[in-house]
């Protein structure tokens, strides 16, 4: 657990109930507690809304994968990117090629707000580096993608 880095250690499969403006189908969610994408080498993804509860989600689902002993990452995507993208700007590329090659070996790498931000050609390409990386080793990820909702205004 401590390995995995994850923020709400307090997060629980319990939890994961329908209310309080959360909707959460029930065997969807014993779908992916049942960590099947890792054998069948899957990624997955988990939109919602902003405040619907997906980082909970996410959390809850890394103390479980850490509980049945997963080798699990959790990270916000914007600390991921930035940690990335200057140690890419580095003349030495070293530690850009040891960070992403960590990134890849954790079995289950948790995203959180994954692409929140307008995302830009340096930060597609780390991305992919680490995708493939991660897609060679055959590891999995879960992704928490915000869906912005805008109302759309007739003329």
């Amino acid at each position: 657990m401590r390995l995995s880095k994850l923020i709400n250690k307090g997060a629980s499969i319990e939890q994961l109930k329908s209310g309080n403006g959360r909707l959460y189908n029930d065997a969807t969610v014993q779908q992916i507690l049942s960590f099947r994408s890792v054998a069948d080498r899957k990624n997955v993804g988990v939109y919602g809304v902003t405040a619907a509860g997906k980082s909970y989600f996410l959390s809850a689902c890394c103390n479980e994968a850490c509980r049945l002993n997963y080798r699990c990452r959790f990270i916000d995507y914007c600390e991921l990117l930035n940690e990335l993208i200057a140690l890419n700007n580095k003349p030495d590329l070293s530690n850009y090629q040891k960070r992403l090659k960590y990134y890849a070996r954790s079995q289950l790498l948790f995203i959180d707000d994954f692409a929140i931000s307008a995302t830009f050609e340096e930060e597609i390409k780390i991305l992919f580096h680490l995708i493939k990386k991660r897609g060679n080793l055959g590891s999995s990820s879960c992704l928490a993608v915000s869906v912005l909702l805008m109302k759309m205004e007739s003329s």
